[in-house]
Formats: structure tokens, sequence, C-alpha cells
């Protein structure tokens, strides 16, 4: 008798687990975590693929081909991967051990975007409610054949040599700008992603980034330093081509409003800071050289 209840028990248990792990990988549960995030953040989750668990040596989902998209935002993930952290539900807050995105396409306002082979993987914690405002932790991204939509950093280059030398005329805008790598870290404090460390490169030149985004405020304030590559080692700074010369360029603002601009006080100053510059052939210093590009 006791062996036959051992037994119906047994059954019981696995038909539990099998209904259950049914579940988690069925459209009902695929809409029900859809729906909870909409209630919970406000933004919209599709995922195409089948969802697929693992329960060991850690709770772990992936999805596939999955869209995340609010009023200003639109993530398209070609695969993401979460490391789910269940002794946190008894603290009532939400861990993630880590969340892997791989090969992402992100549009602003149809303004602003990126694209790109790679990936972006963080840590994090948030609670319950006011999932935004409550979200910290930290992270890093690489991206390979990277396209940045929204500013065109040739064309500012363009701008600042016109700025130096009238006589150069500033190329046309194209609002986007590709990149061979894009690498950095960041840190996550109640909504407010930190970055003090991108690095985007190609060819012609590298950009330095460092600065905030605010996810509660659908805010950015980011400043980029671009400096010029040589095209051979041996060649000197000039005013013209502006090699050994720091390119500063503000963004800032919401994100349905958000503006790009050169500094040009401060490259006026990190042109003054080199110790010597040529024009027309002859070696002057930076103060008599700008003065003489600018007319005084």
């Amino acid at each position: 008798m006791k062996k036959k209840l051992s037994l119906l028990i047994g059954l019981i248990l696995l038909l539990l687990i099998a209904s259950f792990i049914f579940f988690l990988k069925s459209n009902l549960f695929k809409d029900y975590l859809t729906d909870s995030i909409l209630q919970k953040t406000g933004r919209k989750i599709e995922i195409r693929d089948a969802l697929s668990w693992s329960f060991f040596p850690t709770l772990q989902l992936t999805a596939g081909h999955v869209t995340v998209s609010d009023a200003k935002m639109i993530w398209l993930i070609d695969k993401a991967t979460v490391q789910i952290n269940p002794l946190a539900f008894f603290q009532k807050k939400i861990a993630f051990d880590e969340i892997s995105l791989e090969n992402i396409k992100i549009n602003i306002n149809n303004t602003w975007g990126l694209a790109g082979h790679g990936f972006i993987r963080l840590q994090c914690t948030t609670k319950n409610t006011e999932i935004m405002q409550n979200l910290n932790g930290q992270g890093q991204f690489r991206f390979d054949q990277v396209e940045l939509q929204g500013i065109d950093i040739p064309y500012f280059i363009s701008v600042a040599q016109h700025f130096l030398n009238h006589h150069i005329k500033p190329a046309p805008n194209q609002h986007q700008t590709f990149f061979k790598q894009l690498t950095g870290s960041f840190v996550i404090t109640q909504g407010v992603i930190t970055n003090h460390d991108l690095i985007a490169s190609q060819d012609f030149f590298t950009t330095q980034g460092a600065g905030t985004v605010d996810l509660k405020q659908h805010m950015i304030q980011y400043r980029l330093v671009t400096f010029i590559n040589k095209k051979t080692p041996d060649e000197k700074n000039d005013i013209n081509n502006l090699y050994g010369a720091k390119l500063p360029i503000i963004i800032n603002g919401l994100f349905s409003d958000i503006k790009v601009n050169l500094d040009t006080a401060v490259l006026i100053k990190t042109l003054m800071d080199q110790p010597i510059l040529k024009i027309k052939g002859k070696k002057v210093k930076p103060k008599e050289a700008i003065k003489h590009l600018l007319g005084f």
C-alpha cells in the first residue's frame, strides 16, 4: 500500500513538474510575461521565438528576436539571455545575475539609433514597483561594425576645419557615423546610466565619450571627444588637419529633442595648448595661428 501511495505521489509530482515546464515554454506564459512587463514598466515586449529555460546551475531564460518599445524608443534584439536570482523575490526585489543582449538595434524617435554586431551584458536589481526609479546595476558593451544614427562626426570635423579656415567648406551632414568598434562600461544608479569610458574607433578618427542617460526623465547629457588619426606616424600637427587637437561635441536634451553641438570654445583652448602648429608651411605659435585664421 505504501509503495503504491509513493508511486502515485511521484507520478503526480512528475505530472506537475511537466505541466509547469510546459506552461513556462507555452505562449500562455509568454503572454503573462509580456503583460506583466507592460503593466510594471510601460514598455511593450514582443517575443517571436519560443522561450527556452535552463534550471541548472542557474535559473536562466533565453528568448530570440525580441522587440522592446515605448513611446520614444524601440529595441530590436536578436537574442536575450536572462539569469534570474529567485531568492530576491522573497525580499520583494527583482535581481538578475546577468542579462545578455546580442546583436542590437536601437531607435529613438526615428532620429537617433544604434545598430551593430555585439553584446550588452549587465547585472542589475530593482523593486516590484517603480522599476525604473529603483534600477541599479552595472555592465559592459562591445559592438563591431557599428552604425550610429543621429550624429555625423566627419561633418563636425569639417565644421571645425571650416571654423579655423574658411576656405575649407563643411561636408554635408549625413546624420550618421560608422565605427569599426565601440566598447565601454556603465553603472546604473536609481535609473540613471553613467558611462566614463566609451571608445569608438575607425580608420580616420577615434572618439571617446562620457556622460549620463536618465531612463526616468528620458534625458541625455553626454560629451564626445574625437581625435583625428594621422595617416602616417611621421606626420606633424597642423592647424588645417587638426592633428593633435581634441574635437569636443556636446550631446544633451530630452530624447524627444536631443541637441548636438561642437564646443568651439574648448576646441580653441585645446589648439592653443599645442606647442607648435603650421600655417602655410610656416611654424607658428598656436595663438598666432588662430588669430590669423580668425582674422584677429
